[in-house]
Formats: C-alpha cells, sequence, structure tokens
C-alpha cells in the first residue's frame, strides 16, 4: 500500500498529513454543505416540485427533468479543492481547529460570489488561514465583508499593490508657462494660473508595469474609490513638478519617467487644445505641463488584510506600521 495518498487537486501529501488535515478541515466541510450543498438538494425539490405543476403533461413519479440549482455544483466542489489546496501549504504543526464565529462569517459571505473564480480562490486563501495557527489570530471576520465589497478588477488592483508597495494614478494633466518664442516674455496666461487637461486614465506600478489603463475613466476611478471606502488604501496628491524637471528625488523622477511612459502624448494633447483655444499656430509658443498625480499606498488595514489573501511561504509579509509583524 502506498505511502502517499492524492488529494482532490492532485496533489501527494503524506498519510500524516492527510489524516491531520482531515481533522481540522471537518468543520470547514461540514459548514459548507451546511451552506451549499443542502440548500442545493432543497432547492432542486422545491423547484422541482414548482415547475413541475406548469408542466401540462405532468406525472407525479417524474424524476429526470433538471432544474437549475440556485448554486453551481461545480463550483462547490472547486471551493473545496481550493481550500484543501491552501492547507496543504501549512506546516503541520500550525494546523488549528478553525474559530466558528470566523468560518460561519467567511462561508455566508462567499456564497454570493462562489461562481466568480478570482472572488473564490480569495475567499478559500481566508478560510485556509483560519486552521493556520501562525495566522488564525491575525483573520478578523471583516476580511469576509471587505471582500464583499470587491470585484474581480479590484482584486487585481489590490494583488498588484501589495506586491509593488504603490500606484500611480493620472487623469488629467496641467499646463502653464505658455509664451511666444519670439517673445518669451508674454505669456498668454497669469504666471500663477493653470489649464487642467483631462487625458486618458492610467494606473501604473513601481515595477513599470501598467496593468489597468484599458479600463475606461468610469470603471477606474470607481474601483479606486472601492479601495478607499473599504479602507485598503490611501492616496496623496503628489507635489507638482514638470515633467521635464531633472531636479527631484530619485523616487520622483522614477514616478516622471512612468508618467511619460504611459501618459499617452500629453504635449500632443496639450498642444492641440491650445491651438484651438487660442488660434495659434503651431510653432508659434512654448509651455509646460505637469501631470496630476495620485500616489496610492497600503493603509495599515489593507496590509493585514493582504498578508492573509496573498502572502505565502515564499514571499515576505509587509510590515504593518506601529503594530506587531505577521510570521
Amino acid at each position: 500500500m502506498s505511502n502517499n495518498e492524492i488529494n482532490p487537486m492532485g496533489n501527494v501529501v503524506s498519510q500524516a498529513l492527510a489524516k491531520e488535515l482531515e481533522g481540522v478541515l471537518s468543520p470547514l466541510k461540514q459548514w459548507i454543505y451546511s451552506t451549499f450543498t443542502y440548500k442545493l438538494e432543497l432547492n432542486y425539490l422545491k423547484r422541482k416540485k414548482e415547475v413541475a405543476k406548469y408542466i401540462d403533461s405532468y406525472d407525479p413519479n417524474l424524476e429526470d427533468f433538471e432544474v437549475k440549482p440556485i448554486f453551481d455544483a461545480d463550483s462547490v466542489r472547486k471551493y473545496i479543492d481550493e481550500i484543501i489546496f491552501e492547507a496543504q501549504k501549512i506546516a503541520p504543526k500550525d494546523l488549528v481547529f478553525p474559530d466558528k464565529v470566523l468560518i460561519g462569517t467567511i462561508i455566508n459571505s462567499s456564497q454570493y460570489f462562489i461562481d466568480d473564480e478570482i472572488l473564490r480562490k480569495n475567499y478559500a486563501k481566508l478560510l485556509a488561514a483560519t486552521i493556520d495557527n501562525s495566522k488564525a489570530n491575525l483573520v478578523h471576520k471583516s476580511f469576509a465583508k471587505t471582500l464583499e465589497e470587491l470585484s474581480p478588477i479590484e482584486i487585481k488592483i489590490i494583488d498588484k499593490l501589495f506586491r509593488e508597495n504603490f500606484l500611480v494614478y493620472c487623469d488629467s494633466i496641467r499646463v502653464y508657462n505658455i509664451s511666444f518664442k519670439e517673445n518669451p516674455d508674454k505669456n498668454l496666461l497669469e504666471k500663477s494660473k493653470k489649464i487642467h487637461i483631462p487625458v486618458e486614465p492610467v494606473v501604473f506600478f513601481k515595477d513599470d508595469t501598467s496593468v489597468v489603463n484599458e479600463l475606461s475613466f468610469l470603471d477606474l476611478s470607481t474601483s479606486l474609490s472601492i479601495l478607499q471606502k473599504t479602507n485598503l488604501v490611501k492616496s496623496t496628491v503628489l507635489a507638482a513638478h514638470s515633467l521635464d524637471n531633472t531636479n527631484l528625488s530619485f523616487n520622483q523622477q522614477e514616478i516622471n519617467r512612468l508618467a511619460k511612459k504611459y501618459i499617452k502624448s500629453p504635449k500632443k494633447i496639450a498642444r492641440k487644445l491650445l491651438n484651438e483655444y487660442y488660434n495659434l499656430t503651431e510653432d508659434a509658443y512654448q509651455f509646460a505641463i505637469e501631470p496630476n498625480l495620485q500616489y496610492y499606498e497600503l493603509t495599515n488595514y489593507g496590509k493585514a488584510f493582504c498578508n492573509i489573501i496573498y502572502s505565502t511561504t515564499d514571499e515576505k509579509s509587509i510590515q504593518i506600521e506601529h503594530g506587531r509583524k505577521t510570521p
């Protein structure tokens, strides 16, 4: 007889670990059964009876017509598999029985999102953390409610933000110092005035990628607002400076470089608007531009949330300011 057995995810685990996992996972499985599978069975029988009333050729003994259940049974199976997959990452010495309030809150919250793969996997990670002694005390029931507020777009942004430390958002630029080349002292605007011009919204990250610049302004601004509403991120307006200014700190210069790369043709957009508005000749004037940049980073709550949802054994957790480190 083999000393190993294969779980539904296809991972080979020792019999000893499998036995321990079976014990601590039992409350999760039972709760999932009562939340999903039991309701599936009851709803199937109830709907089958209701639909049958409207079938002209109703036969009381009819057993075979199909009724779509309220939950997708395949999603429930995947949910359990994903919990097991995450649980196998836990060191055997850290396996503990989960807190009833935590698993009840998380599973009840997840039932509305079980058919969405991205959200389901995040709930699985959250549930797995409840049986991990190194994380269980750091899991807060509010994390489940926070997940309820997020769409796959916000999950994508917060996951990336966790790994890259910050993101920068821009949806407009400021134009100023508009002067004629032949007469630089003649300025179209008062020196203190600036023109705000919208540009295609963009988000870029520290690692020189922009993963959501294909989203519409509404989608992007809404997602960032939701992340702030859930207290996962906080934003700061970066100090205004020209895109061509080289007298900046390294971080500011790097942000400028990324802004130039991802903000599509800011000077071209500005010049087109100025030409039309002031009826100017293309090469008759010069101007400076600066982007309106919003700097986003995780809050302490966001760091605690991400350390549970996203950190794994081969990734470092973020240290929470004025708090304790996660293991």
